[in-house]
């Protein structure tokens, strides 16, 4: 099936657009799961084990770093990042104290240091993060400064703490998190990454040829990558 079709991804866009998608996360802390995210979904546990590492990379409310968190055990280790202050808040209420689990209040990016977060006021959620300048349209409307790390620099502050596993949904900024594990992404610890690519977001941010670099970065890195649906990712080795 080519998920390359935009007709794959149109409904789904306009839901994220309308705000359904969201407002049904907040209602259940769980995002709204069609067939490819099931899909999704089933291929993060089905490579998942008691004892991984696994990176939370945009964790939003909080349904995949629990679930994770139960996944890998008390052995293990869920990092959970979110940048957004509010949404951080309602992250750590979710998580409620889990031991195994550690919450970083950033983003992740190719750069150190800060970026405006941005708010969709047709939707009056705040899910875009803008690394650099303006926003690309004027719909958006800057909310805050959030903190921007690299994964490779986090990742050099805590060794413990090195992935063997990856989960990133960040809205149209997932090339710019892996240029930022560029040498996370070499590590043969590193065994899987999961990666919802927003097609319709990055074209609107000019970079319409970034899932062809997503998928180039990570072959080129050792990984065999496929789509389980229109816009989610898995690649293994």
């Amino acid at each position: 099936m080519d998920y390359s079709n935009p007709l794959f991804r149109y409904p789904r866009y306009l839901a994220r657009r309308s705000g359904l998608l969201r407002v049904l996360e907040k209602v259940s802390n769980r995002p709204s799961l069609g067939g490819g995210e099931e899909r999704f979904s089933k291929a993060i546990f089905e490579q998942i084990s008691a004892g991984d590492v696994v990176w939370d990379v945009g964790a939003n409310l909080g349904y995949y770093t629990t679930r994770f968190a139960d996944a890998v055990g008390s052995a293990g280790t869920v990092v959970a990042f979110e940048p957004y202050e509010p949404i951080f808040l309602l992250l750590t209420n979710a998580v409620g104290g889990r031991k195994n689990v550690e919450l970083v209040h950033c983003a992740l990016g190719d750069a150190d240091g800060h970026a405006p977060f941005y708010s969709s006021p047709a939707s009056g959620q705040n899910y875009n993060i803008f690394y650099l300048g303006a926003p690309k349209t004027e719909s958006r409307l800057p909310v805050s400064q959030v903190s921007v790390m690299k994964g490779d620099t986090f990742r050099l502050a805590h060794t413990g703490l090195s992935p063997t596993c990856v989960k990133i949904d960040v809205e149209g900024f997932e090339y710019e998190v892996l240029l930022g594990m560029t040498e996370s992404l070499k590590s043969s610890q590193l065994r899987s990454l999961f990666i919802e690519v927003h097609f319709t977001l990055l074209k609107e941010r000019g970079v319409p040829d970034a899932p062809r670099k997503i998928v180039a970065l990570l072959r080129a890195n050792g990984f065999r990558t496929r789509w389980t649906g229109p816009c989610h990712l898995v690649a293994s080795r």
